[in-house]
């Protein structure tokens, strides 16, 4: 699959990092 938005991509990105963040929260 070849992404013609690298902007797009990098904004998913940083989306799942900070939803990841907020999910792990409680863990730790």
């Amino acid at each position: 699959m070849k992404l013609k938005h690298p902007r797009l991509a990098a904004v998913l990105a940083s989306l799942g990092l900070a939803a990841g963040a907020l999910l792990a929260q409680p863990l730790l």
